[in-house]
């Protein structure tokens, strides 16, 4: 028997006993217990994160296979797979849902002008420190503790002077104080439905490091560092801030294509590349390429998304079928 370490988006670490014969699943329903999950549980699942030349890589850890050995410098960790269902009546699964957003929002993942990270900002600090109080949270609050990376986007942090980041926040933690939230649970709803609004079209997407191959005549003539988001609307590819630009240092959205209309998708494991089809005048449509570490886990992704949209849209019908490259 092995002492488990497992990982949660608010660097929170809980740890279980597992065997050789233990499974993922078996881990995921421990996990589950622990923290009192009682619905929408498919769509939890335990990853393999690791980082690669600077790049945090999350790989999938199928439910089925036994629990792998970490490699060096790896750990578990639990996440949502993906967002699907309204949960906001459940307050265990709002919790986890609202920590992994607000990791996606500090790692950079969502593309959002400064008005909108420091009203989430703001209600995050209401979500952990409650209404404002003028004689604690007054400048030195943050800074003094070193906070602020925890309410700053990452691409943003560096942009203003750290007192500066903090009397912005601060102010917008005030002004939100006039439309109270009474719990932390109607903060933390608060937050996933501001962000929703913000981003709605690739709202709770699982995020992939990747690079885009752009072919001429079946040879590559460009590698594109992008970031691919895919969620309930479709697949979502992001163009990486060049190291040294004087533009925003963000990802910039440049194309979206929904399940309805992409023809199929393909990936080939040994190199790395997962391939998906939209139409177009040639008769083998467009094709868009990429190469990521966990190319391989898209595929699956997108399908079960697509599934999930047709048990929704057909509840009776069973889980209908689908066709893939």
């Amino acid at each position: 028997m092995t002492i488990i370490e497992i990982h949660f988006c608010d660097k929170s670490v809980k740890k279980l006993v597992a065997s050789e014969e233990t499974t993922v699943k078996d881990l995921l329903q421990k996990i589950e217990q622990k923290m009192a999950l009682t619905v929408d549980l498919d769509s939890f699942a335990l990853y393999e994160e690791t980082t690669v030349n600077g790049l945090v890589i999350d790989k999938y850890l199928k439910p089925d296979d036994l629990c792998p050995k970490l490699a060096a410098g790896s750990k578990f960790m639990f996440k949502k797979r993906f967002f699907f269902e309204d949960n906001s009546a459940n307050a265990d699964v709002t919790h986890m849902e609202f920590l992994q957003l607000r990791d996606d929002v500090i790692s950079g993942h969502y593309v959002l002008c400064e008005r909108e990270f420091l009203e989430l900002a703001a209600i995050d600090m209401r979500v952990t420190y409650g209404n404002p109080d003028t004689n604690k949270h007054k400048p030195g609050f943050l800074v003094d503790a070193d906070l602020l990376a925890k309410y700053i986007p990452v691409p943003f942090l560096k942009q203003r002077k750290p007192k500066e980041w903090e009397k912005l926040v601060l102010d917008e933690y005030q002004r939100i104080a006039f439309d109270p939230i009474d719990t932390d649970f109607e903060g933390k709803l608060r937050y996933i439905e501001k962000l929703k609004e913000f981003c709605e079209d690739y709202f709770g997407a699982v995020f992939f490091e990747a690079t885009e191959l752009i072919l001429v005549d079946k040879v590559v003539r460009d590698h594109i560092p992008v970031l691919l988001a895919i969620n309930k609307v479709g697949i979502h590819t992001f163009k990486k801030p060049a190291p040294k630009s004087k533009d925003l240092p963000q990802n910039m959205l440049i194309r979206t294509n929904t399940f309805q209309e992409i023809l199929g998708w393909a990936v080939h494991p040994p190199t790395k590349t997962f391939i998906y089809t939209v139409p177009s005048d040639s008769e083998e449509g467009l094709k868009f390429t990429f190469e990521s570490e966990v190319a391989a886990e898209m595929p699956d992704l997108c399908q079960s998304y697509v599934q999930l949209i047709i048990q929704s849209s057909n509840p009776q019908d069973g889980e209908g079928e689908t066709t893939d490259e």
